[in-house]
């Protein structure tokens, strides 16, 4: 197990010994395998965070949570966004979170009338494409977030790169290791001002959790990378930061029907 150095001594012998065999019982899985590889490689987690992760991992073990369901619970809110500040003058003028069409419509207010089940996703994308959605007054004055309080996001540019260059939203998914985006989904993107968005960092695995498509950032690096499902290699830009309002997005385009699931990791 990775520990914080010099600070092995803030565990029990009878602590460590509890990690390394729950270590070994996540190596017999491939996504447990690829966590313990992230977990041992990754480099911008503060020291802080990686004592108090550990204590809460030892913890869930304790309670007889096993495997990933450990991981999740002892990732807190207060560990996430704590990688490497990210400068916007680093970064594009516009940023982008690719969405599936089911989950944008979670945040349409509920005066707003939307079918039902796939009708409605299919209305909804007839919506954006012709211009028909109004951002400031459609959509419920929430944050845009994930399961955790945060965002990922890309670059706009590279998404209008990726689009040209694949022409096909399957490959594009895959370019972005987006393991979830399956069979049948409608994918739009969100785009908004870098300037208007709060805490931008480096993605690191209290973010990432227990995905297996993320991969941590060289040291390097300017910025996070996704992985790409096809290439197993690096694939486009990354970075997270804090929830926005909805209505700081700019604007919502339509990328695409998928008809196939994503590539396999594994």
């Amino acid at each position: 197990m990775q520990f914080p150095e010099g600070k092995s001594e803030s565990f029990t012998t009878e602590d460590i010994e509890l990690l390394m065999r729950w270590r070994i019982d996540m190596e017999q899985t491939p996504e447990g395998k690829k966590f313990i590889e992230n977990f041992e490689s990754e480099r911008y987690v503060p020291e802080d965070v990686w004592i108090k992760f550990l204590k809460n991992l030892i913890g869930q073990i304790n309670e007889g949570n096993r495997g990933v369901f450990a991981i999740d619970g002892a990732i807190e809110n207060d560990m996430l966004l704590k990688g490497p500040h990210i400068e916007k003058k680093n970064l594009p003028e516009v940023l982008s979170k690719p969405m599936k069409i089911v989950d944008l419509l979670k945040y349409i207010k509920n005066n707003i009338p939307i079918f039902s089940g796939k009708k409605g996703q299919e209305q909804m994308c007839k919506l954006i494409q012709n211009k028909r959605i109004d951002i400031n007054n459609d959509f419920k004055e929430t944050k845009l977030q994930g399961r955790k309080p945060i965002v990922w996001a890309t670059f706009a540019d590279e998404v209008e790169k990726m689009m040209l260059i694949t022409g096909n939203i399957n490959d594009f998914c895959d370019t972005l290791g987006l393991l979830d985006f399956n069979k049948c989904d409608y994918i739009v993107e969100l785009r908004y001002k870098t300037e208007n968005v709060k805490n931008i960092r480096f993605p690191t695995i209290m973010e990432a959790g227990t995905n297996p498509t993320f991969h941590p950032s060289d040291i390097d690096d300017e910025y996070g990378y996704s992985w790409d499902l096809r290439s197993g290699d690096w694939g486009i830009p990354q970075v997270v930061h804090a929830p926005i309002f909805f209505q700081e997005i700019d604007s919502i385009h339509y990328l695409g029907h998928k008809n196939k699931n994503a590539t396999s990791l594994f």
